[in-house]
């Protein structure tokens, strides 16, 4: 099985769990399936550029990368706005059906990173908590190893991949979540 194929399962998986249901949001399976697989898209495209690296730092990249990396920003950027919504979303139906679990803290943490690049993403303006530090519109870049990124700071740069590694991670955990 390729990595690829691992992830897409891994979201497929993620989609079909019975939190959805029993908590009334089946509207979210379709926002899942789409955020799965336009991350498996992003993934291989940032492994590609971790490939390409030495092309890439010389100024000749491969067809392949050059070609598509408007696309990839876009699609980086659109991934980064509907995960906010989604984490957004369970994190509100989360502190009122169990505000003290170990997941709503978690849920909460997730949304905070997500909101820090998604805010000035789409508002031209830094997340409130980072008023004073962040800037307007965070700076895409590419950073090898951590691929599609953004510096929101001086001093921090998020990466799509990263955020993506969270979500996943939030989400596996929240499979196994049981209201108490």
């Amino acid at each position: 099985m390729t990595l690829e194929q691992s992830r897409r399962d891994c979201w497929r998986d993620i989609s079909w769990q019975s939190f959805w249901f029993q908590h009334d949001l089946n509207e979210l399976v379709w926002l899942l399936q789409m955020l799965g697989r336009h991350d498996v898209i992003l993934y291989e495209y940032e492994c590609l550029l971790n490939s390409d690296a030495e092309n890439i730092q010389a100024g000749r990249p491969t067809p392949a990368v050059d070609d598509l990396l408007n696309e990839m920003v876009w699609n980086a950027y659109t991934w980064v706005l509907a995960a906010y919504e989604l984490v957004r979303t369970i994190n509100q139906r989360l502190r009122v059906a169990d505000p003290n679990a170990d997941i709503t803290s978690k849920s909460k943490v997730l949304k905070d990173a997500l909101a820090r690049l998604r805010v000035p993403l789409a508002k031209f303006e830094p997340a409130q908590k980072h008023g004073h530090t962040d800037y307007k519109f965070p700076q895409g870049c590419i950073v090898f190893g951590r691929g599609l990124c953004w510096a929101v700071s001086t001093d921090v740069v998020m990466s799509r991949m990263e955020l993506s590694d969270s979500l996943v991670g939030f989400l596996l955990d929240l499979k196994n979540y049981r209201v108490a």
